[in-house]
Parts: structure tokens; sequence; C-alpha cells
């Protein structure tokens, strides 16, 4: 909208002139107002009090106001004094507080016109019936208020101001009315006699600078940029220099531009061979991402019988020195390694490949762990130049016992992680790379069914938020426990990325991150042999017993029994998933000569329903459920139970 800055300038200094005017406005307003009002009310009060005082004269013997001549003698006093007064009306009048009226005793107008029209409406002895106003009781006690009332009545919109009449015995008043829109009038007036010469003024100075804006700023400045559009990589030693009349920040300007298009026409040359140059890297880089993401992928998930394997990998650059590797081996055995090699870029990029490529084929030839790492460590000692090094964790898992075999070099201290999170117990060697004969030596930790040993790079504690603090490894346990039991190896893993993007908060990634889970799982329905032949899977939740009893129904028994057999599993069944802590549950059922057979599987704890005592029919006792045991008992014909590979196994039998 504004293209030039002229314009700008035009349009930020109308606004501020607007806001300017609009307060200078609103307090030359509220302060003459103020003044006017305060001089209002004591010329009113005064003129009432003019009045009240003609009246006192006119409280004579001598003087009868119903006499026409003798009226209009004082009612055209009345009206000079109005007119010096400048007031719009003077009235006196009688009040009659009993009978609530008020009668006109004489009336008058500055204004010709309305004077008559007051006059004809009001003339003496006009009686008015209205309620008295806060000021005129007031008056009539004598107390006098100096503020006036504003009425609103045939004669429009007026102040009024009332004072009393001593002279006379009754209540009598005499009152001044000054019209509202004359004092908005003088007050507008006064105010717009002030701001009318600012604005002016203000306008004046306005155009006075853009002149001097222009000829001393805008002009030079648009020689500089016709200048400088006129400019050419090839002509940069040929520029005109414009002409400045003066010897300031504007030649300062002139001067630094022909200096700087000197320089430009160096730069462009070289530009041209680094844009070539920095293209050339980029590609290659991309190509060496994409081999590294072949060698380690992103992600990474394994499912074995008893064991999962999660992992993530993501450089801070391009290519990166983190790696991991998972090597299938017989008994359904898994090995894993994973390593932080110093340093970021092509070179470390290359030296992780060696190391990996070397861990992954000892691993793979059935060496521990400690071995492969020994050897690694003396291959790499043999030939390495630039000195670099590499911390690794390399284990063996045995899914069937949960036994995981380890050798650490150097590097971060795993965690185990199952209703909690807790470092490994472990004696960490030294890393590969900076010394011959270390020596690693195998340990071995045995996992519990649900438990995942987390292994990561120092990517994850070293992981820096805004205020460049680490995470560290004891929040990072702390977070981590907060967030646990973990559903599976995948969730580990999403977790601790989740945990070290929520304190980084958007900060750029300081390191690589690699992480890797091992989760020793129990084994799964599919992996057991069920003792029930036929057995059907639900979820262990009560919400199952509609598939029971569906199945129940669609037998060929007849209604009754099947009522009685739905009724005695429905009791044993809820005992099953609320006491017994089981993950899976099975059902089946079988049609029998005379009656029906339905047989409960969980892999719960081991508990023997068929035995448990019932307790006394007390209320208080009917929630541990013995009150269902014993329905099932009465309605069932026989009630068996045992415990087989792992799992309880409740078969319930009802004849007819």
């Amino acid at each position: 909208m504004f293209r030039s800055v002229t314009s700008r300038i035009v349009a930020a200094f109308l606004a501020t002139l607007v806001i300017v005017v609009a307060l200078v406005s609103f307090a030359t307003f509220s302060y003459v107002r103020g003044i006017e009002h305060d001089q209002t009310d004591k010329d009113g009060l005064m003129a009432a009090r003019q009045c009240a005082i003609l009246m006192g004269i006119i409280d004579d013997p001598n003087v009868d106001l119903s006499d026409p001549d003798q009226y209009e003698y004082y009612h055209q006093a009345l009206r000079n004094m109005c007119i010096d007064e400048e007031m719009g009306y003077l009235y006196a009048y009688r009040v009659d507080r009993a009978a609530g009226t008020c009668t006109y005793l004489l009336v008058a107008a500055a204004d010709e016109e309305e004077d008559k029209e007051f006059v004809r409406s009001c003339p003496y002895g006009a009686v008015s019936h209205r309620e008295l106003t806060d000021a005129e009781v007031r008056a009539l006690v004598g107390e006098v208020t100096q503020e006036a009332h504003e009425y609103d009545n045939a004669y429009g919109n007026t102040l009024d101001w009332v004072a009393p009449v001593d002279a006379f015995d009754d209540d009598v008043l005499a009152a001044s009315s000054y019209p509202v829109n004359l004092q908005r009038e003088r007050v507008s007036h006064t105010v717009l006699s002030i701001i009318v010469p600012f604005v002016l003024v203000t306008l004046l100075l306005l155009a006075v600078e853009l002149a001097v804006l222009r000829r001393y700023v805008f002009r030079p400045v648009r020689a500089i940029a016709d200048e400088m559009r006129r400019f050419k990589p090839d002509k940069a030693r040929d520029i005109r220099i414009p002409e400045m009349p003066q010897n300031d920040e504007m030649r300062d300007i002139v001067d630094a531009y022909a200096g700087m298009a000197g320089d430009i026409s160096e730069y462009l040359d070289s530009i041209e061979a680094l844009t070539q140059e920095r293209l050339q890297v980029s590609v290659e880089l991309d190509v060496a991402r994409r081999i590294q993401l072949g060698i380690v992928p992103g992600h990474f998930e394994l499912e074995r019988p008893c064991l999962e394997v999660a992992a993530l990998s993501r450089p801070a650059r391009e290519v990166g020195g983190d790696f991991y590797a998972v090597v299938r081996l017989d008994g359904d055995r898994v090995a894993v390694a994973v390593g932080d090699a110093s340093g970021k870029g092509m070179a470390v990029a290359l030296f992780m490949v060696m190391v990996k490529t070397l861990i992954k084929e000892g691993l793979a030839a059935g060496d521990s762990p400690a071995t492969v790492l020994n050897e690694v460590n003396d291959h790499i000692c043999e030939s390495n130049p630039e000195g670099m090094f590499v911390t690794v964790f390399a284990c063996v898992i045995d899914p069937a016992t949960g036994t995981v075999t380890f050798a650490n070099a150097g590097h971060t201290t795993p965690l185990v992680v199952g209703d909690d999170a807790r470092p490994l117990k472990q004696e960490i060697g030294t890393l590969l790379g900076l010394f011959d004969d270390i020596d690693l030596v195998d340990e071995t930790v045995t996992l519990a069914p649900g438990e995942t040993l987390l292994v990561f790079t120092d990517g994850v504690t070293e992981a820096v938020d805004k205020n460049k603090a680490f995470l560290g490894d004891a929040a990072f346990a702390e977070r981590l426990s907060a967030r646990a039991p973990f559903a599976s190896a995948q969730s580990v893993v999403d977790a601790t990325t989740q945990i070290v993007d929520a304190h980084a908060a958007g900060h750029e990634q300081f390191d690589d991150l690699t992480a890797l889970a091992l989760t020793h799982t129990p084994p799964t329905p599919a992996e057991k042999s069920l003792p029930v032949a036929g057995a059907h899977e639900v979820p262990a939740d009560i919400t199952s017993m509609d598939a029971v009893k569906e199945a129940i129904f669609a037998t060929s028994a007849d209604g009754p029994l099947k009522r009685r057999t739905t009724l005695a599993v429905e009791e044993a069944f809820a005992n099953v998933v609320s006491y017994s802590g089981a993950k899976h549950a099975w059902y089946a059922v079988e049609e029998m000569p005379s009656g029906l057979s339905v047989t409960l599987v969980d892999d719960g704890d081991p508990f023997d329903l068929t035995t448990a005592e019932a307790p006394d029919p007390e209320f208080e006792d009917l929630e541990f459920g013995g009150m269902g045991m014993r329905l099932v008992r009465d309605l069932a014909s026989d009630v068996s139970y045992r415990y087989e590979d792992g799992l309880n196994v409740l078969t319930i039998e009802v004849f007819d």
C-alpha cells in the first residue's frame, strides 16, 4: 500500500497527528468543559439570587402583580436582568408542598419570541402540578446547591438553579435556566479555537520537514538506488558515483557503495566455483546418507518367540557415527550391538561402517560378545592412523530363559526397564581403538518376562535444552520410570525419543541419537499348547461373557438348562477376571448326552476356585466372591479345577 518512504512517513505522521489531536482534544474538552460548568454554575446561581432580590422588592403592599401594568414593568426589569446575566430564563413561583403545586408569579426569557411564549404559557397565577426537585426541596429549607439541575421541559433541555425568596412569608422560590445546547456550543467553540491552530501549525511543520527530507534524503537515496539497479557484475569497476551536494551520511553511503562494487566483482568470480563445489559435496553427502541408512536403518523391528527388538538411529548431520546391529542366531537367540564412534561427518561414518561390519561378522560366527569386541579392538589398533575410537555395547539374548550375555567397551550404561528404569549392573571396559589387549569379559543378566534392556548412545543423555543443560543419566532414568511399564520394545524406543525431544524443546539436535530395546516377552497365546481342544480366546474382561453366553445358547440344550449353565458360568467367569490377574482367557462349550460342559482357561495366578471356602452369608462379605462360588456349586452338577502348563483350567458341568 505504501511503496515509498515518503508515503510511509506521511502516513505515520498523520496517524500520530490523529492520535495526538484526539488526546489533546479530549484533554482540552475535559478541561474547558469543567471550567465552563463551574462558571455556568456561578452565573446561574447568581442570576437566581438576583431574581430573588428583585422578588424581595416586589413584596410590597403597593405592588400588585395581577395588575397588567405593574406586571409588565417588573417583567421587563426581570427580562433585562436575564439578558445582562446571559441566562435563558428567569422566573419566580410560589410552592404549595401540601397540594403539590407551583404558582408562577413572574417569568421572563432573554429571547424575545421565547419571552412572549413564556409569559403566555405561564402568566401570573398560572398553576403547575409537579413533584419538587431535590434542589427545590433543599432551597425551601435554606440550603442552596451550587450545581445545576438538568431539567427537560417544554422549552428544551435546561440547567436550572434555585434560590429561596426570603422576603415572602410563604414558600417562594426564584430560579434561573440556561439552555444546555448553548453551554455545549460554548465548550465546542473554545475547544476548536485551540485545536484548529494546533493542527494547522503541525501540518505546516510536516510540510517543511518533508521538503527537507526530500532534498537531503529521498533524492540522494533514489539516485543511489538507480545506480544500483544499473549495476552489472562485469562492469562493477565502471559504475558512476552520484554527486552528493552535502558531506553527511549520504556521502558515506555513496563511498561505501563504491568500495562495495569493487568487492562484489571479486566475490562474484568465486561464487560460481564455490556453488559448484558445494553442490558436489551436497550430492556426495546425500549419497552417503542413503548408504548409511541402508547399513543402519532409521527404524528397525524384529519379533521372535518371547522376544521383541526395536531400534532407532537419528544422526545429527547427514551422516553420523552411531550404529546398531542385529544378528539372528540359532535357537531363536539374537545378538545385538550398539556403538558410538568419535566425531561426525564422512570420516567417522567410514570408520563406523568398518567397526559395525567386523562386530556383526564376529557375532554371526557365534563368538561371545567379549571375544568379538576384543578381536575388533585388536584389528582397529593395528591400523588407526587418525586415532579414532568407538564405544560399543554388545550382547546375546536367549529368549527361552531371558538370559543376556553382554560386554561393554566404554559405552553408556544401559537401563533395565520394567516397572521402573534402573541402570544395568556391569563392569564398563575400555573403549575400542585406543589400547591393545583391553581384555573385556562377558557378564550376564536375566530379564524377567516383560522386562526390557534399553541400550542407547550418549546422544540421549547429553541432549541439551535452550539453556545448554544436559538431560543427564539420572533425569532420563527418572522420566522413563514415570512412563513405565511399557507394552512393547517399540514403545520404550518411542518414549526415549519423546523424552529427548521434550528436553530439547525445539533446540537443534546436539549429537547422533541411537536407541535399541530388547524386550523379553512372556509366551504369547499362540505359543502355548492349550489343554482344552477347540478353545476360543477372549479378552480377560467381564464383557467377554457375552461371547460365552452366545456359545451356550447356540447349543441344542433346552432353555432351563442353558439358563442354569449361563448363570453358573457367569459367576465363575466374574471371579476369574476380577481376582486372578489374568491377561488372556479362553472358553470351550461342549454338548453332552444329558447336559452341557463349559471349560474356562486363564493365565492368571494359580487359584483353585473349587476349594475356596464360601463365607457365611453376611452382607459385608458379598464383595469377596465367595457367595458367587457357592452359587456355582448350587447350580452346577460338577465343578473341577486343575493347573496345567501355567494355566488355570476350570470345568463346569450342568446336567438335566
